[in-house]
């Protein structure tokens, strides 16, 4: 015998799932978004050393 789930289980479960896919999605962002940053300022620093090694400071 199959246990019958009612709609408003079913309700119920849908929003329920519907909330943490949109937690996880807000999670991945800020993973990413925090990592970009991360990488920006790498750059940064890199492309600053590479200019005092191309241009010696003259102080």
């Amino acid at each position: 015998m199959v246990p019958v789930i009612s709609q408003k289980t079913v309700i119920k479960h849908q929003k329920l799932a519907k909330k943490v896919a949109s937690k996880a999605a807000v999670i991945l962002k800020t993973i990413r978004n925090a990592h970009l940053k991360q990488v920006r300022k790498g750059d940064r620093i890199v492309t600053a050393e590479a200019v005092n090694l191309i241009i010696p400071d003259l102080i």
